[in-house]
């Protein structure tokens, strides 16, 4: 009898211990993830693939953060799932109080006249300057994940690949039913997933992914805060 399933769902320390990083929180994740895995008999199918007798090394893994802190590695994983929450900047006066770009680490915010100023290519998703915001002129306007396939270490280590846009939480489990369909399809003795992206290449991957319907819906804008004002 196998002892090994033949996937592994690793996740950060948010669901067990709370964290004040989380910007996408759902701890029922790992738990639907398990079962698209076990709906398509993964394990039967991993077998079939290697051989024989599973090892540890042929397990699928898949790694969930929270946030880009990425504590749970997912960078390095079969599928990597990254948790995001995009600015959004709405018609609240702001109050230039500049803690969004105080609290912006990767120095995406600029705040040179009356708004802050976004640059998409350095934001990472982290929701730090939507939660310190006071006006309300940035607010979160797309929750979900970051989705990153093939990465691996070993002997010859792989960087997982990101697939663009920020996904819903169902865009997340339909992204991992392509993977594991375009695994099963495709794989040849104990292959690594990144090994296999590598080799077929990811436009069926990427097509499935996109046929199934996946980028996060914009959430609606919360009312603007009040202007405060002092005495008059």
């Amino acid at each position: 009898m196998d002892e090994i399933k033949g996937w592994r769902i690793e996740t950060c320390k948010g669901p067990r211990e709370g964290c004040a990083n989380r910007a996408t929180p759902d701890d029922g994740l790992a738990g639907d993830l398990d079962a698209v895995f076990r709906a398509r008999d993964f394990g039967a199918g991993l077998r079939a693939i290697v051989g024989g007798r599973l090892k540890r090394r042929h397990e699928f893994t898949v790694a969930i953060a929270d946030c880009p802190n990425a504590c749970s590695r997912p960078q390095i994983a079969d599928l990597g799932l990254i948790g995001a929450a995009e600015p959004q900047q709405t018609a609240a006066v702001c109050h230039q109080c500049m803690g969004c770009v105080h609290a912006c680490r990767e120095g995406a915010i600029a705040h040179p006249g009356l708004l802050p100023i976004l640059d998409p290519a350095k934001c990472v998703r982290c929701g730090a300057c939507t939660r310190v915001c006071l006006s309300g002129t940035l607010q979160v306007g797309r929750r979900g994940w970051r989705v990153q396939v093939g990465g691996k270490l070993g002997r010859h280590p792989r960087l997982g690949v990101e697939l663009p846009g920020v996904h819903s939480r169902e865009g997340v489990l339909a992204a991992a039913g392509c993977c594991l369909e375009f695994y099963l399809r495709g794989a040849v003795g104990g292959e690594r997933f990144g090994e296999l992206l590598e080799r077929a290449g990811d436009e069926a991957l990427r097509d499935c992914v996109r046929d199934r319907g996946l980028l996060a819906p914009l959430l609606p804008p919360r009312a603007p805060a009040p202007i405060l004002r002092g005495p008059v």
